[in-house]
């Protein structure tokens, strides 16, 4: 742990949303039943400007807030300590919203997969936010439902190690519980496509799958290993048999695409090797989404994570965070360098 979180901060931080979506209106939900203070909501131009942040979000409850223009809106009014990201999974495409709030004096967390691991996901993405945090005095973590099921899971897996000689990841993520039906058949994953029209439509050449490789190194880093290699392939998953499918209400036949597979493969300088095997895709009902670890090493270690309500898991990491963002120093830290998250009524405890 790189700071002492619990006596530093304040009762109630200061919050602020960025992206009305999905998960904008979780985390809105999450600080309100926390107890912290939501003092702005922010959206890229459209039709949710100006609507109550409960509205905006799909909820029957309201907040107090309006929804403000990022682009535009006077960020330093409002007095923030942190700013909760939730637009998207590339640095790249939240850089200007990131920017926006660091100038003002505001922290970041960040939802985007890549914020996990920037100097692994993109280098030069991951400087540049570095550089500007470090100027403008604050910090930037990325956080989310990787933060404790896939990442400190690994940390702790070989944690009780002596040697290690590998590590091993495997995966599955419900794509049904991540992606809405459209988004499935048209887009994210290709479901029920050809091979050949998902091979086309370059599902596989997407930035997002290589970034599992990197929390794989991320977990390698974490704990002392120097990574000098890495690899990532990127494939769909097909079946021989067909699946019936009750979320887009049709039969997936035999054959078809089912989801996305991302194979990784991690040398570090030390010897210590990393593989990863990670899949996105419709399930069976008897299914769920699962983290394993295994490592070989003394003593051997596994671990197994069987991750439920991810959607709420997501916003109750990025508010877990909140006080440990506020407590660190400048520049992107990562979440292997605050310790495992204890929830807010834990802190309160320790407080």
């Amino acid at each position: 742990m790189i700071v002492n979180r619990y006596n530093i901060t304040p009762e109630r931080p200061r919050v602020v949303i960025c992206g009305t979506g999905l998960y904008g209106g979780l985390v809105a939900r999450v600080l309100e039943d926390v107890g912290y203070q939501i003092v702005g909501a922010y959206n890229r131009a459209g039709p949710k400007i100006g609507q109550e942040l409960g509205k905006a979000t799909g909820q029957e409850r309201e907040y107090g807030v309006i929804v403000e223009d990022i682009a535009t809106a006077d960020l330093r009014k409002v007095g923030a300590d942190v700013g909760i990201c939730t637009q998207s999974n590339d640095l790249r495409v939240d850089m200007p919203t990131y920017k926006r709030l660091m100038e003002a004096g505001i922290s970041v967390i960040s939802l985007a997969m890549e914020a996990y691991f920037p100097f692994g996901s993109d280098p030069g993405a991951a400087a540049e936010i570095d550089a500007f945090a470090r100027k403008n005095k604050v910090t930037f973590t990325g956080s989310g439902v990787h933060d404790m099921s896939r990442i400190w899971s690994g940390i702790i897996a070989c944690g009780q190690c002596t040697s290690i000689e590998s590590v091993h990841h495997e995966s599955l993520t419900n794509s049904a519980d991540q992606q809405r039906p459209d988004q499935l058949l048209r887009g994210w994953n290709a479901v029920g496509n050809t091979v050949e029209d998902y091979m086309k439509s370059g599902v596989h050449k997407g930035r997002l799958w290589p970034v599992y490789t990197a929390m794989l190194e991320h977990v390698l880093t974490a704990v002392g290993y120097t990574v000098i290699e890495k690899s990532c392939t990127v494939e769909p998953i097909v079946w021989d048999e067909p699946l019936e499918s009750e979320y887009l209400n049709m039969v997936i036949p035999a054959g078809r695409v089912l989801g996305t597979r991302s194979i990784g493969q991690v040398k570090t300088k030390e010897g210590v090797t990393g593989t990863l095997n990670f899949e996105a895709r419709m399930c069976k009902p008897d299914e769920g989404d699962f983290m394993h670890w295994r490592i070989e090493g003394k003593p051997r270690s596994e671990i197994l994570v069987k991750r439920r309500d991810a959607d709420y898991t997501n916003a109750a990491c990025l508010v877990g965070r909140v006080k440990d963002v506020i407590a660190a120093p400048p520049g992107v830290v990562l979440v292997s360098q605050y310790g495992p998250l204890l929830g807010p009524e834990l802190v309160r405890r320790w407080e």
